[in-house]
């Protein structure tokens, strides 16, 4: 057998190398390509100093239509109405950035909005089929409602203030869902918080004081954890048709009735307090039922509870009910209505009810 040459099988040997070569290339090219079509387009922050003379509502409209997310930095007073129609928006105040008008976010996801004040004449803040996320905020006397949300929002209010707004509510949602924590809800002529039509509330820290009513739910779900619902000129907490929870919060110093439960709605109350309000600690009526599990209700201005019109309370755990300012622990004005009393709770004098 004649043996190859030297030259030929170099030949082989380099085709053989440039072809790998060429693999290698296409697949780096190709992982190139592929990650550049994946990584997010990135449509950069704007500076806006209203101050300046330089226009929100331009800021705002850069990009529109574009899924890139955009920051914008605004300093100084804007006046005016704005409009949000994009996803990914970020909006930055330095604390003294002020609105002073109202922010229309419509059909917009992933908003952020940090460090800003809110007021003016209309409402602070109108969220339309969108999802907002607001901190360190400020929605503050304004002539309608501090927040509005609806058409299936959901708004996330954290360390946020919403005060003094005349609309008649600081926050106020129908169809839709609203997050507050460690946030602040006083002074409106109406309810601090009210949610209707299918809505939820989700209420953790913070305080709803010295409004015209605390937090009012109508065919809707509220969940309230540690939080301070005092000194309302209303009721603390009504539940019309609704369902609520409430986890070691204190209900004080409203001027009527601490919590109202009627039209079959329910609730159920772990811990905290309800006292010194000016009507009953709690009212249930129309077939309506509620429980209480290691809650204090004392020192209220009529009963400590009342039931009418088929109405029922659970009374369990630590639950310590004296007689209030009434003289009865609780009171049934009709035969339908009863209260179930499970040891160790103490429960004072009671009037015409009886066990179901």
């Amino acid at each position: 057998r004649t043996p190859r040459s030297p030259g030929c099988r170099t030949t082989v040997e380099n085709n053989i190398h440039k072809e790998t070569a060429m693999k290698i290339c296409t697949k780096v090219i190709s992982l190139i390509f592929t990650t550049c079509l994946a990584a997010p387009a990135i449509a950069g922050s704007r500076n806006v100093d209203c101050d300046a003379g330089d226009s929100l509502q331009n800021a705002l409209d850069s990009g529109v239509g574009s899924a890139a997310p955009i920051e914008i930095e605004v300093t100084g007073t804007c006046y005016g109405t704005f409009t949000m129609s994009r996803d990914r928006v970020t909006i930055l105040g330095d604390g003294s950035t002020t609105i002073h008008g109202t922010l229309r976010i419509f059909g917009s996801q992933q908003v952020v909005l940090r460090d800003l004040i809110f007021t003016g004449p209309g409402d602070g803040l109108r969220v339309v089929n969108s999802r907002a996320r607001i901190f360190d905020t400020q929605i503050v006397d304004n002539g309608s409602a501090g927040v509005y949300a609806g058409d299936n929002s959901v708004v996330r209010l954290s360390r946020s203030q919403v005060g003094n707004n005349g609309g008649p509510f600081g926050v106020v949602a129908y169809g839709s869902n609203v997050y507050l924590s460690f946030t602040d809800v006083y002074g409106h002529p109406d309810s601090g918080v009210a949610v209707t039509d299918n809505s939820l509330a989700n209420i953790r820290g913070g305080s709803v004081t010295g409004n015209g009513e605390g937090v009012y739910a109508n065919n809707s779900v509220i969940t309230v954890r540690d939080t301070w619902i005092a000194d309302n000129s209303g009721m603390g907490v009504s539940l019309a048709g609704s369902r609520g929870h409430l986890f070691d919060v204190t209900v004080s110093g409203n001027g009527s009735i601490g919590l109202h439960v009627n039209f079959t709605g329910s609730a159920a109350v772990y811990g905290g307090a309800i006292e010194n309000n000016g009507g009953s600690g709690v009212l249930a009526d129309m077939h309506a039922v509620f429980s209480l599990d290691g809650t204090r209700v004392e020192s209220n201005g009529n009963h400590g509870i009342e039931l009418i019109h088929d109405a029922g309370a659970l009374i369990v755990g630590t639950s310590h009910v004296p007689a209030n300012l009434s003289g009865l622990a609780a009171w049934c004005g009709d035969e339908e209505s009863s209260v179930q009393v499970h040891e160790p709770a103490e429960v004072g004098p009671m009037d015409d009810c009886t066990d179901f």
